[in-house]
């Protein structure tokens, strides 16, 4: 709208002359410049819109700098270090929990406070406000941690639990209900439940039961809470996968039918579970194998269909490290030194790159997914038969401060040189652009989509790759690529 069109509006909305009338001293005019005054505040918002630089520009998902939590030789006590789990807290706190110990951050920095915990084999972490629930095999106890005051809350031991061999614990929860199932070496499967938080339990209820030790061996049973039921996965004596549900909190269990496992695929050897809304999603490794196959219920387990195929995870995946979260409506899977991401339920998925830059070998990582889509790691890192633990999170980061006319010049300059005749101007100009680090990255992401020349793309790769792995100030960690990568 241009200003003859505002000026022709304003003509036919003027009004049109009339008799006054008697009970009315009101100057007719005022009508019309009230209308005035709003069609030309009107035109001003369709010309000058708010500028888009002033409107928040949301950043991008990416992962962090690795921190390391504690050089495992430190770790005092017995320590298996078979199973990890890793636990967020909506304000920021952080607890990585292995076989007999955790270390707890009120912001997931340093200084970490390692607590021995009394047992192993952890289940996955319940979260309450700053509280991380657990349940550990050896004497079967509850444990509540919390992480805001970096010690252990209450320690409760279940009651007449049966005698056994401990070997797996299993904990979900709703508000103040938590649920656990126990599982005992060629044994029994147990239910408890709770109803204060975990400061009181039920009598235990037998689920199954079976002679097999190699049934549980590698711990392939699952329980999650869906909001409406509770799901309880497990294998049968002759490898068959057995639902149990209960809509009323465990006081009862139905039988459902299970997914069908093709024989083409092995026989079914590990269990894992996740839920998003009422959908749950079962994760079931085969023997040998490195392809989980992935099922998803939308019908309380009627029917179940398989979205997508699962990747291969890494050369050989541990069963102990297999795991699957939900949070911000993705699905995370990972086998410990390989790490994927579907944002579609399933159906495709995107391997994350979690371990980028790291040396050595991942002996064991563990996971969380938090609601607003962000994604935390602990791997355990080998180097030089010298563990350590890390903390890596995957997460939304403010975009970084735009590059001055001085950084610009620069910037230009030594895409210029890049594609010179010297080899040395062009290592200098590489040299350069790593100088103006993040600042500098997005548009050298921008050059390398544009580039069709295979030397220059490779010397961007080069430069974005080490701008993404720049340490920052200080001696680089052993377990980091060191000065001679970058």
């Amino acid at each position: 709208m241009n200003r003859d069109d505002v000026e022709l509006l304003l003509r036919r909305t003027r009004p049109v002359a009339a008799p006054p009338l008697r009970i009315s001293r009101t100057n007719s005019r005022l009508p019309a410049a009230f209308a005035a005054a709003f069609l030309l505040s009107l035109v001003a918002v369709m010309v000058l819109p708010p500028r888009i630089a002033e409107r928040p520009v949301p950043g991008e998902r990416r992962w962090t700098l690795p921190r390391e939590i504690a050089p495992m030789s430190e770790i005092a006590g017995e320590a298996v270090l078979g199973v990890s789990e890793l636990a967020r807290t909506p304000r920021g706190g952080v607890a990585v929990i292995t076989d007999w110990n955790a270390w707890i951050s009120p912001d997931g920095r340093a200084p970490w406070k390692h607590v021995e915990l009394p047992g192993w084999h952890p289940a996955t972490p319940f979260v309450d406000g700053d509280l991380v629930s657990l349940v550990t095999a050896a004497s079967w106890e509850y444990v509540t941690l919390d992480v805001a005051k970096g010690e252990i809350a209450t320690r409760v031991r279940l009651p007449n639990c049966p005698a056994g061999k401990k070997w797996s614990t299993y904990l979900a929860g709703r508000g103040r209900d938590r649920y656990v199932v126990l599982g005992i070496l060629s044994g029994s499967l147990f239910f408890l439940r709770s109803s204060d938080g975990g400061a009181t339990w039920s009598k235990p209820m037998n689920l199954a039961q079976f002679q097999n030790p190699n049934i549980m061996v590698q711990h392939n049973a699952a329980l999650v809470a869906s909001p409406a039921a509770l799901w309880l996965f497990h294998l049968s004596e002759d490898r068959r996968i057995l639902v149990r549900r209960s809509v009323d909190g465990g006081a009862t269990w139905s039988e459902e039918p299970g997914p069908t496992f093709l024989p083409e695929w092995g026989k079914p050897d590990v269990l894992r579970a996740a839920t998003i809304g009422e959908d749950v999603h079962l994760l079931c490794l085969p023997e040998n194998g490195r392809r989980p196959i992935h099922f998803v219920t939308s019908n309380g387990g009627k029917t179940w269909s398989i979205p997508g195929p699962v990747p291969p995870l890494g050369e050989e995946v541990r069963a102990s490290q297999l795991k699957i979260r939900s949070g911000g409506g993705r699905l995370v899977v990972s086998a410990g030194s390989s790490l994927v991401v579907s944002e579609d339920r399933g159906r495709t998925w995107t391997d994350l790159d979690a371990f980028k830059g790291l040396r050595g070998t991942v002996q064991a990582c563990a996971l969380s997914a938090g609601p607003d889509g962000s994604v935390d790691i602990a791997p355990m890192v080998v180097v030089d038969g010298r563990r350590s633990l890390l903390l890596r999170e995957w997460k939304e980061l403010p975009p970084p401060s735009p590059l001055d006319d001085a950084g610009r010049r620069a910037l230009e300059s030594a895409l210029a040189r890049l594609g010179g005749d010297d080899p040395r101007v062009r290592d200098r100009a590489v040299e350069e652009l790593v100088a103006l680090g993040e600042p500098a990255a997005a548009m050298l992401r921008r050059e390398l989509a544009l580039s069709k020349d295979l030397e220059r793309r490779g010397r961007l790769q080069d430069a974005i790759r080490r701008i993404e792995q720049r340490w920052p100030d200080g001696q680089v960690p052993d377990w980091w690529r060191g000065a001679a990568d970058r």
